[in-house]
């Protein structure tokens, strides 16, 4: 599992590689992604209690149900410490596939190159949407020059 960035999960500790064991006091043991997003979602403002796998540990968390929008991109510029030329590598972290994230990927990297970056780095790790078993066979991004 993978709190989205900014949500209540991620505010309350829930970190990439956690395991939701029990929703409100039913075992996800058996649930699917379709039952376990069911009881995760509802009413903003109402609480769910989960029963977290961090590591060895396991821990009862409450979250308060909250709206949030969620930007799928964070970006950075990075230089190359030495490089005569000062080179800047442009750093786009995509955190879910959503239906912003093809435009934010465009204006994250637009943004980048009017900083003279010439190269990018995309991190698709801990993506909430791309199975870690499929690795890294994704579609490249063509963008016009």
């Amino acid at each position: 599992m993978s709190a989205a960035p900014g949500g209540p999960a991620e505010k309350a500790g829930i970190m990439s590689g956690d395991v939701i064991l029990a929703i409100d006091d039913t075992s996800a043991q058996d649930m699917d992604i379709y039952d376990a997003a069911d009881r995760l979602q509802g009413p903003e403002g109402s609480s769910i209690d989960l029963t977290i796998l961090s590591g060895a540990d396991t821990r009862h968390v409450v979250l308060k149900r909250e709206r949030y929008t969620l930007n799928p991109v964070r970006s950075r510029m990075c230089e190359i410490p030495g490089s005569e030329d000062s080179s800047k590598i442009g750093y786009i972290k995509l955190t879910t596939f959503n239906q912003n994230a093809a435009g934010s990927v465009k204006e994250a990297i637009k943004k980048l190159r009017e900083n003279n970056v010439k190269a990018f780095v995309l991190d698709l790790r801990n993506n909430r949407f791309l199975p870690a078993e499929l690795g890294v066979p994704c579609h490249l991004i063509l963008l016009k020059s």
